[in-house]
């Protein structure tokens, strides 16, 4: 996590919140005019679960006032208290995070008090509901989050993503502050340790979003009791137990006490039981792949511990995988095996840096079976940010030889260079790799910082690589992706699946929705259909990744993790079925069939009444017209169906060849909501162009379409849909529809229609 900062996030776009000053600051931690302060007060930034945290002397406090009453209130926020277990109310009843001094209705304190974390908050006259954690230990990270809602009558605390008390709740919350407490009789209990990412967020959306499964929130929750927790990577034994393996930590990505662990479900995902230590948080280790054989043995190939056993380097052998394996189902584990590595190209450069620094590999996909034999990808790298190669371990004798000091390995291909373009330095890591139809052959596909993911593809069962290129789909235009994993599987029907996030920022950040791209393969290619969203979370900074596909009993399930939460989720079939249909069919020259689901108005004149039934904004909508561009020049009103407060939708021609979307009126609460969006520049290209805009109201997300073809920023910007907060509740306030002589054909729909059915 690049994030060298304490970050208290409020939703102040979507719910009008004003204050003067916030700890989102960077490198120093400034006191504004709506924080208390008192002198002599000392606060110092060390390093946190995310960046930087706030260490709190026992004596400095914050308070930060929040002008709005709400029935949703949903707190966030990492501790790490240096005397937590001590009995004692004296010693250690502190106030980490409290919203009041003034102890009324709806205030609460988080107090930590004789080992445990505990929610008090007043219910009104003298009703008080308190909520314990279980007990918790000194210098020990921990995050905390309550939910309350007052509608629902809940109050809910999790601790590590943890359920761990709820109780019935009735009040309105309207003041915060964090770092201190001011009790009824005006002393302050403050809290001494440290404090990191403090989040309070206000919901009052939920009322008009439905339960789209594409939400993260939607989906199966996987045992965990850590901080971190990511690469939810999933097995199913011949018995039908799915085994889930994962890296945590109670720290941050990479803090002390990392390792990898097992979590078994026996109903097919929809429960899972308790973690099993592969490696303890003493040994460390990380990044398992796990691959089951046909007997039911479950290998768990990872990074090795930072300890632990040492293996020797020799002039060849620059460093070591390790694994252990299981015959229970992933119940218990053996010792540790070693999978020795060649040297190659970048631990040489690395080495001649620094020699006592050792190889840095990993990998982050599951191993796959090809012909009796084994193959799984890894990178190797001269450092997290370095240049560096993708590499393939080879075992030929590992799904017959149960001794483990006889299983033979390989790393291909020869050489030191690996799988490698040198135009797309500095970053090729995290490869995936794939068996093909075709015989002997194989694809290989990584992510670069250059805004596209690479492939490269070989023929000769991995011994030889093609010059990895950059990834496009069937029509050739260049798949936009971050900084992220780009993941691929290959489904029982043949068929494949990309797992992206459209659009090309060179970070680590932008991974939210997650869409995924189905495959064809036709003479020893893939050509992939356009992106579809498939999951996405209502917080734009939550960063979904590393998901694995399981397919079971004919259905369809993706796991993912935002590195704190990993959960599992049932995928439609439709969707995967249309999204290959799409593409074999364009591959084809097939034309695609009109959609009529949704379908409220369809015309080719000007000027027409606008419906009056099936108006209403729950999910989205989409128009879809045929235009005659040519002569078409900025400010020209395409489309119009605003009345005299400009409530309504308009398309418009916008600058630079562009096409704008915009829609204003009230939404279900009374409050007015204007959003709008613009396409990629130069799509205007004076002829004949069917022009679409797609508003889906759950991920809200806008997006254009162009002759079918997804705007993604094409280049020139990082991203081609846009994102809107909270919609108008109806799509007109206006009988009547203005259409431009241009449009030669239009088609307005209450739904989000797929990118697949344009």
């Amino acid at each position: 996590m690049s994030y060298k900062f304490i970050s208290i996030l409020f939703l102040c776009i979507i719910l009008e919140l004003s204050f003067s000053a916030s700890f989102m600051i960077a490198d120093e931690l400034k006191f504004g005019e709506s924080f208390e302060k008192q002198p002599n007060i000392f606060v110092t930034l060390v390093d946190g679960v995310k960046g930087n945290a706030g260490q709190f002397d026992g004596r400095a406090y914050a308070n930060i006032r929040v002008n709005k009453k709400t029935e949703y209130l949903t707190v966030e926020m990492y501790f790490n208290s240096e005397n937590v277990e001590t009995s004692g109310v004296e010693v250690s009843d502190w106030r980490p995070l409290t919203n009041s001094g003034n102890w009324t209705t709806g205030d609460f304190q988080l107090i930590l008090r004789e080992g445990k974390a505990s929610v008090h908050i007043h219910n009104g006259n003298t009703e008080r509901i308190k909520l314990y954690s279980d007990k918790l230990k000194n210098n020990t990270w921990y995050q905390l989050k309550l939910i309350m809602d007052a509608k629902e009558h809940s109050a809910t605390l999790f601790l590590n993503n943890k359920k761990v008390d709820s109780a019935k709740l009735n009040p309105l919350i309207s003041y915060f502050s964090v770092g201190t407490a001011a009790i009824a009789n005006g002393n302050h209990k403050t809290f001494k340790g440290l404090i990191d990412e403090i989040t309070f967020t206000l919901k009052p959306f939920q009322d008009i979003v439905t339960n789209d499964p594409r939400n993260i929130t939607q989906g199966i929750e996987i045992t965990h009791h850590e901080l971190y927790a990511d690469q939810p990577l999933i097995v199913v034994t011949p018995k039908g137990t799915w085994v889930c393996c994962l890296t945590v930590a109670p720290g941050g990505e990479g803090s002390r006490g990392q390792h990898v662990v097992a979590v078994r479900s026996t109903d097919g995902g929809k429960t899972w039981g308790e973690v099993i230590n592969i490696e303890t948080g003493h040994d460390g280790g990380g990044y398992v792949m796990p691959l089951v054989t046909p007997s039911g043995r479950i290998y768990g190939f990872y990074n090795p511990p930072h300890g632990g056993e040492k293996q020797p380097k020799t002039n060849e052998i620059q460093g070591y995988f390790c694994y252990k394996y299981s015959d229970d189902d992933g119940q218990t584990w053996s010792k540790r095996y070693w999978i020795p590595i060649r040297r190659s190209a970048w631990d040489l450069q690395q080495e001649a840096i620094d020699t006592k620094k050792g190889i840095w590999c990993w990998g982050i996909a599951k191993p796959i079976i090809e012909s009796n034999d084994v193959f799984f990808p890894f990178a190797i790298t001269d450092g997290v940010d370095g240049k560096g190669a993708g590499w393939i371990a080879h075992s030929n004798n590992i799904l017959t030889e149960n001794n483990p000091n006889k299983i033979h390995w390989e790393i291909l291909p020869e050489g030191r260079k690996g799988i490698y373009n040198p135009a797309f330095e500095p970053t090729q890591e995290e490869h995936c790799l794939l068996s093909m139809n075709q015989k002997d052959a194989f694809v290989c596909v990584y992510r670069t910082r250059l805004g596209f993911p690479s492939i490269s593809y070989s023929k000769d069962r991995c011994l030889s690589w093609s010059l990895p290129e950059k990834m496009t789909y069937a029509n050739g235009r260049i798949i936009r992706h971050p900084r992220a994993c780009p993941m691929i599987w290959k489904c029982e029907n043949g068929k494949y699946l990309f797992w992206g996030h459209n659009n090309s920022h060179k970070s680590f950040e932008n991974r939210n929705p997650v869409w995924v791209s189905g495959g064809i393969e036709r003479n020893g290619k893939i050509y992939w259909s356009q992106p579809e969203i498939l999951l996405y979370a209502d917080d734009p900074k939550l960063r979904m990744s590393y998901p694995d596909l399981i397919e079971d009993n004919g259905e369809y399930w993706i796991s993912e993790t935002e590195k704190e939460l990993p959960r599992i989720h049932k995928i439609d079939k439709t969707l995967l079925n249309a999204i290959w249909n799409r593409v074999e069919n364009d591959l084809d020259g097939k034309k695609n069939p009109v959609s009529k689901l949704g379908l409220i108005l369809e015309t080719s004149q000007q000027n027409v009444s606008f419906p009056k039934t099936g108006t209403e904004f729950h999910d989205g909508l989409t128009i879809d017209m045929k235009i005659d561009s040519k002569g078409l020049s900025a400010g020209e009103i395409l489309l119009d169906n605003r009345n005299e407060n400009k409530n309504g939708f308009a398309v418009t021609v916008g600058e630079n060849g562009t096409f704008r979307f915009e829609m204003n009126g009230d939404d279900v609460r009374g409050n007015r909501q204007e959003i709008s969006w613009t396409s990629d520049i130069s799509q205007l290209n004076g002829s004949i162009q069917r022009i679409s805009v797609i508003v889906d109201n759950n991920p809200r997300i806008i997006s254009f379409f162009v002759d079918g073809q997804i705007n993604d920023g094409n280049g020139k910007r990082d991203i081609g849909w846009g994102r809107f907060w909270l919609a108008p509740k109806n799509l007109s306030e206006n009988n009547t529809l203005k259409i431009h002589s241009s449009i030669k054909q239009l088609r307005i729909y209450n739904r989000p229609l797929h990118g697949y059915e344009l």
